[in-house]
């Protein structure tokens, strides 16, 4: 993943290059850090340092949370890139009904990263943890930073350039 300035996106990408941003830089660091997380979590049910309550709990949670990011990652990438790309040309592309349930999901997935990283004790290993535990948890770290930049884009950068205003009601 690459990092950009802060102002460097807004001023110089269309929205057609920030939906190449997006998929190139978020969704595949997203993607990636997802994999190795899930590969580590299949191979030890219990969390090491964790009780087996807590461990079980975060199974759960980044399960929910893996596959909140990937419906959305597919629905960004198979439906939404594709219609701003097809339509950048017009200034609003995406209704404002599309861009709410995108914002829902992003806040489903905001908290789900919360509540991990509470329950990992915000990402802390001690010098006793093992070489995989610390990889994971490096790759929970690097999760949560590729989300919520790419949030951070979506949000504040991609959508109000694509965003249909919604419709306003008339005061007699």
């Amino acid at each position: 993943m690459q990092w950009y300035p802060l102002g460097h996106a807004e001023n110089v990408l269309t929205p057609e290059e920030l939906c190449n941003l997006v998929e190139q830089d978020y969704h595949l660091a997203i993607t990636a850090s997802c994999k190795m997380i899930s590969d580590f979590l299949s191979g030890h049910p219990e969390v090491p340092g964790l009780p087996v309550a807590v461990s079980e709990l975060v199974h759960l949670l980044f399960g929910k949370l893996n596959d909140e990011l990937k419906h959305l990652l597919l629905k960004e990438s198979g439906i939404i890139f594709p219609c701003i790309r097809k339509n950048g040309h017009k200034q609003y592309c995406v209704k404002d009904a599309t861009v709410r349930v995108i914002k829902a999901r992003q806040s489903v997935i905001t908290a789900l990263m919360q509540r991990v990283r509470h329950l990992l004790n915000n990402f802390m290993i001690t010098p006793r943890d093992s070489a995989a535990w610390k990889t994971c948890v490096n790759a929970f770290f690097l999760l949560e930073t590729a989300v919520f930049q790419w949030i951070h884009v979506d949000q504040n950068v991609l959508y109000p350039a694509v965003q249909q205003p919604p419709r306003t009601t008339k005061k007699l």
